[in-house]
């Protein structure tokens, strides 16, 4: 089985770990939530600043983020 530490999730997969809406999301990163279901349904867009408070909130490095 996998290490938890390698593990990389999708954007979507975080927030119902976190039994959050998208707009509970957005609103702890500080974005709408129509530019969180933009950037859920397409992580490759997201800027560097959002992606590093993205990874706060949720609790895990950048490189468990799946950006593409």
């Amino acid at each position: 089985m996998e290490n938890e530490e390698n593990r990389v999730f999708t954007l979507k997969a975080l927030r119902a770990l976190q039994n959050e809406t998208q707009k509970d999301t957005a609103k702890a990163v500080g974005i709408s939530p129509a530019a969180y279901s933009r950037f859920e349904r397409n992580p490759g867009k997201i800027p560097m600043s959002l992606g590093n408070a993205l990874s706060i909130h949720f609790n895990v490095r950048m490189d468990q983020i799946k950006f593409m």
